[in-house]
């Protein structure tokens, strides 16, 4: 199922997990933390219903912005590799 058609959770801590899911897979909580900027004790915390003090909502769309960044390169760098090794293939 994609993204696309799936209702964002109303609740906070779901609505958290289903970003970070989408963004980094199984390694959510260890990943995500990391691109929100904030422990892995707080994640935890805001997981568990503790309020958050900023507006995680805007925090969450800069690190989809990120993570959109990030495949756009990834998506680049594998071209490049793509095409390395077929010039290296047709060199045979």
């Amino acid at each position: 199922m994609s993204m696309a058609s799936t209702k964002l959770p109303a609740a906070l801590p779901a609505r958290i997990e289903c970003v970070m899911r989408a963004l980094y897979g199984r390694r959510w909580r260890s990943r995500g933390h990391v691109a929100l900027g904030i422990a892995r004790q707080t994640l935890h915390c805001w997981l568990q219903g503790d309020k958050p003090c900023c507006s995680i909502d805007l925090e969450l769309l800069r690190v989809i912005a990120d993570g959109r960044v990030a495949s756009a390169q990834s998506a680049v760098d594998l071209d490049a590799l793509e095409k390395a090794i077929n010039k290296q293939i047709g060199q045979h």
